[in-house]
């Protein structure tokens, strides 16, 4: 993290749990993941995240779904919701054994901006009459919640998002050689992130999320060393914003 020149002031380092590990099996490129319990993110402590909180500007707080399996990580996750006082964005990810409907409510709860993929909608709209379909089950959740902006993800289909404007769609990019699709996900919400915080066209940040999940796609594994994709992507952008 030092490297790469990120922030570390609210790292908490854990002397009796392990550093969070997940276990990934591939078949043909796609992944299974194994999220070993009991892991350090588990048990992050509130004292140094209100600390943290109270003394550094922020302008959004991200978080996921499994941030929150354990009680106590769970309950910090709410206390930093409350104390940050900033917009809100929840990506989810349903990895059982790992997720519970009501968690997951309270979590999309007061969220500004929602980000999941088809199938995790459907698997939350899958009790609910009004949903008939991936647009009908996105519409509902956009309005159960009062959202800013619904994010879906659909692997090959590409990606759409829903806002007070309606639906815009991105097309998927053609990945010649698949190494596997870990950290795709990740990748797409990084962009967008940045898309929310430089405020660019919705069309853009589809775009340009697509773009970076498949380069993602075709190395293995969620990073890479080499800091010049990063870079040359980020001076891409620039230059076209500029223009």
């Amino acid at each position: 993290m030092c490297d790469w020149g990120m922030d570390i002031q609210g790292m908490q380092i854990d002397t009796s749990h392990p550093t969070g590990a997940v276990n990934v099996s591939l078949d043909t490129g796609q992944p299974t993941f194994t999220i070993v319990p009991e892991q350090a993110y588990d048990f992050i402590e509130p004292g140094p995240v209100q600390k943290i909180i109270n003394h550094t500007p922020v302008s959004l707080l991200y978080h996921g779904s499994l941030a929150a399996r354990s009680q106590r990580s769970y309950d910090t996750l709410m206390l930093l919701r409350a104390s940050a006082n900033k917009p809100v964005f929840v990506d989810i990810n349903l990895r059982a054994p790992w997720w519970n409907r009501n968690v997951v409510h309270k979590l999309i709860t007061h969220a500004n901006w929602l980000k999941l993929n088809d199938d995790e909608l459907i698997k939350l709209t899958s009790d609910d009459n009004a949903a008939h379909g991936l647009s009908d089950a996105a519409q509902t959740i956009f309005d159960r919640y009062q959202l800013t902006l619904l994010v879906v993800t659909r692997g090959k289909a590409g990606a759409f998002v829903i806002s007070k404007e309606g639906r815009r769609d991105g097309q998927p990019l053609v990945v010649n050689q698949i190494a596997d699709t870990v950290g795709a996900g990740d990748a797409f919400s990084a962009v967008t992130l940045l898309g929310l915080l430089h405020d660019w066209a919705l069309s853009d940040v589809l775009q340009r999320a697509l773009q970076f999940a498949a380069m993602i796609c075709a190395v293995r594994g969620a990073t890479i060393q080499d800091k010049s994709l990063y870079q040359n992507l980020l001076k891409q952008w620039q230059q076209a914003d500029d223009n």
